[in-house]
């Protein structure tokens, strides 16, 4: 289950690390008891790495940690932050935000901290703000062990990225299914600059683990896996430049197999590459809406997202998760919602694949209802 000894850490990292942000709630937010529960499992079973960041649970996230990891040496866990560049409106909001950070955590420093969610678009922001120069000082000073930046920009961003800075490791989106899209040519660019990578949503938001049977049993035949998280993990552990596997669970159940994957571990070779792409295949057979995203509706009448709803009812479709498309309409503002399309058609008007969208939209809202 370990990954490597890392040089700027006084111990092994863990090939599989815990994330902070699907944590179990209840009406009053992080249900303490059930998260802590999960929290000294992945303790005492060698899954000692966590990962947070500064708004997870409103900030609770943080705070979690702090009170769940009293009952441990701080040097025996490693924890991961990260800077939301986009909450900073002034050049003091940087030390603001970091020392909060340290606060909320309970941390005299950090084992690994990123600027979250990076863009291109950011990078002038980080370099006006000195925003880069802050944290590098907090790494000479100890406070920082390891910098890097996380990102779910294009292959183009991340090749920008890389060349502005030194950087320790870099943090992506990675899954079987992303690796046949983007993810392959993101991992390629990190790889070739000599720096390692960890793979967040390796189950991808856990939509990889509610598939039908037509998928897993394309895996499960070739007895690589007997469950569809235990492909997805073990598909994303098997790169030879993935310094960890980062997923968040929800319930004791689901750390307990995603920690029990990795303790007997054996990498997949070429087949497994070869048996996810018959996979992806098998997923992209469905009746899907065939938006290209080039969002052309953009300028509809009602300010309905058109293509973040279509995209995220693709979703639905394909990976049979009416929970996710639930949550994209409930972040959406309640008047730009998808009920509150008037057929107007000014959008069909505009689509270059003339998309029915208000037949969709009103789908969208069966489905969800």
């Amino acid at each position: 289950m370990i990954s490597k000894y890392w040089k700027n850490l006084d111990k092994s990292l863990p090939l599989y690390g815990t994330g902070l942000m699907r944590l179990p709630t209840d009406e009053n937010g992080i249900d303490y008891a059930r998260a802590k529960e999960m929290f000294d499992y992945a303790v005492q079973n060698g899954a000692n790495y966590f990962d947070t960041a500064y708004f997870y649970h409103g900030g609770d996230s943080e705070r979690f940690f702090a009170k769940a990891s009293k009952d441990y040496p701080r040097e025996s866990l490693m924890l991961t932050d990260k800077f939301p560049a986009w909450l900073a409106h002034e050049p003091s909001d940087v030390e603001k935000i970091f020392s909060e950070q340290l606060e909320r955590c309970g941390t005299e420093y950090f084992d690994f901290y990123f600027l979250h969610s990076v863009g291109r678009g950011e990078w002038g922001k980080i370099q006006d703000f000195g925003i880069y120069d802050f944290l590098a000082k907090k790494k000479t000073e100890g406070i920082i062990r390891n910098l890097g930046f996380s990102s779910h920009d294009s292959p183009d961003a991340m090749d920008f990225l890389l060349e502005q800075a030194e950087w320790d490791i870099v943090q992506i989106q990675l899954n079987y299914y992303d690796w046949f899209g983007n993810s392959k040519n993101l991992y390629d660019s990190i790889t070739k600059k000599g720096l390692p990578v960890i793979a967040m949503e390796p189950v991808l938001g856990g939509r990889l683990a509610n598939l039908s049977d037509n998928v897993s049993d394309i895996y499960k035949n070739a007895g690589l896996a007997k469950t569809n998280a235990e492909f997805a993990l073990k598909f994303v552990g098997s790169l030879p430049n993935i310094a960890m596997v980062l997923s968040g669970t929800s319930t004791l159940e689901q750390a307990k197999e995603n920690i029990g994957i990795f303790k007997s571990f054996t990498p997949y070779g070429e087949k497994g590459f070869e048996i996810a792409e018959q996979a992806v295949k098998e997923i992209n057979k469905f009746d899907s809406v065939p938006c290209t995203d080039c969002r052309y509706c953009k300028e509809c009448p009602a300010e309905i997202n058109i293509p973040r709803l279509l995209s995220s009812y693709n979703d639905y479709l394909r990976f049979n998760t009416k929970d996710g498309l639930k949550w994209t309409v409930n972040d959406i503002q309640e008047e730009k919602r998808p009920d509150k399309c008037t057929g107007c058609g000014a959008c069909m008007e505009t689509c270059p694949q003339k998309i029915d969208v208000p037949f969709y939209l009103e789908k969208i809202c069966e489905t969800i209802n």
